[in-house]
């Protein structure tokens, strides 16, 4: 269990303040809808609550755990045939656990790529596979993204406030992904020299430091993202796939938002309609600097929500949607982060990306 633990090692009091952080929220918003709601009107809500729709809620966020297993399954067993799909399952919940333990969410692919090197991968085709991962959610997830806008441009013209345009900027931030990746598949050159040209600006203009180095992890990414992008054009079929898990993912991701809505007996708004407000809320939530989004997460649901929602409702509306997209996930990603399950051996794959090139970057970085 060596590799795992590191992770906590590494940054043990950071880690420690994330989890305490993440706990103090929890506390404060229980504390914060007695306190409001009162006693009383809280007892009566959990009273009236439809069970039914809780047990659904409760389904769909398993299902969603499923399927982001299944996207692991699919990219991995191209490279290592005899990969389970508990250890796809342990893959997912892992990086969900460190998703919403750490800042900005970042902090799934690491802890993902040492659960593969614990699995005796190699970290080079680890980081393939999460690459691979990585590139087929950004893309899903912006059509996704403007296929709702579409449908629902009403909806996302008439909110009034600034909060659109947060999440325009998230949208954008992941649209921007997406043109870079379309980009470096049409012209890695182009992009390199692009890129390189703004850094040695802002180097000139003191705003960053050390840009031969932030030039070299530049080329290392960006021949990195060229090596998956040409993978991934000989394993069409698969990439079909991965993406319509992904599609059905975000689906079901939104839908427990829904299960939510319906269980505190609500029904006067479409399901179309609750998805587009989770879309909306996911867009400003995203990239928010505190573990898994938290205090900005529960403050947007709010936002959004507090016109489609009772008001007597909504705190705890609030603390539903979190257990199950948030503390749920960290107590059973707890769980497969102590549970290692067995890993069948096999004859060690062709490196997707050469060990030389992997060696040479870490040197850089």
């Amino acid at each position: 269990m060596k590799g795992l633990y590191n992770i906590m090692k590494e940054n043990k009091l950071s880690t420690i303040l994330n989890v305490a952080f993440v706990v103090l929220v929890l506390v404060g918003l229980v504390v914060y809808m007695i306190v409001v709601d009162g006693v009383q009107n809280t007892i009566s809500t959990l009273k009236n609550v439809d069970y039914s729709w809780i047990i659904i809620g409760l389904v769909l966020t398993v299902l969603y755990w499923l399927l982001e297993g299944m996207c692991f399954q699919a990219i991995t067993k191209k490279i290592y045939k005899k990969q389970r799909f508990i250890s796809s399952f342990r893959l997912a919940i892992i990086g969900r656990l460190f998703n919403n333990i750490t800042p900005m969410s970042c902090g799934d692919q690491p802890a993902q790529l040492l659960v593969m090197k614990q699995e005796g991968k190699t970290i080079s085709n680890g980081a393939s596979i999460l690459l691979g991962r990585f590139i087929v959610y950004q893309i899903v997830l912006v059509i996704y993204t403007l296929i709702v806008m579409f449908l629902k441009y009403t909806y996302f013209k008439d909110i009034v406030n600034n909060f659109i345009y947060l999440a325009l900027i998230g949208f954008g931030i992941n649209a921007i992904v997406v043109t870079f990746l379309i980009a470096v598949a049409i012209n890695e050159t182009i992009v390199f020299e692009m890129i390189k040209f703004f850094l040695v600006i802002l180097g000139k203009l003191r705003i960053i430091k050390d840009v031969e180095g932030k030039v070299a992890k530049l080329k290392g990414m960006i021949s990195d993202f060229r090596d998956q992008l040409r993978m991934m054009k000989k394993e069409k079929f698969m990439i079909f796939r991965v993406a319509l898990y992904t599609a059905i993912e975000i689906t079901v991701l939104y839908s427990i938002t829904y299960a939510v809505y319906r269980a505190l007996g609500h029904n006067e708004h479409s399901f179309l309609t609750i998805i587009s407000a989770q879309t909306l809320l996911n867009l400003v939530t995203v990239y928010m600097p505190t573990p898994g989004g938290s205090v900005a997460a529960e403050g947007g649901f709010y936002v959004v929500f507090n016109t489609l929602f009772a008001a007597n409702t909504m705190n705890m509306s609030i603390l539903f949607w979190r257990i199950y997209t948030f503390y749920l996930p960290i107590i059973v990603g707890t769980i497969f982060l102590i549970y290692k399950p067995k890993v069948e051996k096999e004859d060690q794959p062709k490196e997707v990306v050469e060990p030389e090139k992997v060696i040479v970057e870490s040197e850089k970085n």
